[in-house]
């Protein structure tokens, strides 16, 4: 009974983060600057600014994901384990809330980038 419950939460964890990776695929550049067509030696701020923006949106999916996770994971002990389990599911809970916090600072990364090295963003 137990493996059911399991693989039933797995699935909708799996579900609740479908829009996150949609939303993430959705900014991701579909071209970057080479050194080979020439961009990299007229522009590198710009190819500095590319690498920072995907490394930025990597981290806005992890830290979501994780803290979405230990939310949702934090809610279901709650429910399920008892007044003994609840300090637990509040440390969880704060941790989950931190990670989230984390991923909007990490959203927020390309933008500190571009005002440190004097670009505007498109």
């Amino acid at each position: 009974m137990k493996k059911i419950a399991l693989v039933r939460l797995l699935f909708v964890l799996g579900l609740m983060m479908v829009p996150v990776v949609g939303l993430a695929t959705s900014h991701v550049p579909q071209t970057f600057p080479t050194a080979i067509e020439g961009e990299l030696a007229t522009d590198p701020a710009s190819f500095a600014l590319t690498t920072v923006n995907t490394f930025s949106l990597a981290l806005f999916v992890i830290f979501l994901t994780v803290g979405i996770l230990f939310v949702v994971w934090s809610a279901l002990q709650f429910v399920t384990g008892g007044p003994e389990k609840a300090s637990e599911a509040r440390q969880k809970m704060l941790w989950g809330f931190i990670g989230i916090g984390f991923a909007i600072l990490a959203s927020f990364f390309d933008d500190i980038a571009a005002s440190m090295l004097g670009i505007t963003l498109p």
